[in-house]
């Protein structure tokens, strides 16, 4: 999910804000390995759903997490 939603994010025009609670999750471990530079709500924002009352801001895509992108195969199928 974590890779996906990288790639997902960096097809999009950003900044770009989501309020799905597994997206966030995954870009909270995106930021923390410094592959994207994002504002991210506090883990006890109230989430209904899987929806979260505050949105996450995926600001941009890092050098670093460019360079995964390109190192990383996409899979098919």
């Amino acid at each position: 999910m974590t890779m996906e939603c990288l790639r997902h994010f960096a097809r999009q025009k950003l900044p770009r804000e989501t309020f799905e609670v597994a997206q966030i999750d995954a870009l909270r471990a995106l930021r923390d390995a410094e592959l994207i530079m994002a504002f991210i709500p506090p883990r006890n924002a109230v989430a209904h759903d899987g929806v979260n009352d505050k949105p996450a801001t995926v600001l941009a895509i890092t050098k670093k997490g460019r360079l995964v992108l390109l190192e990383t195969p996409q899979l098919t199928g």
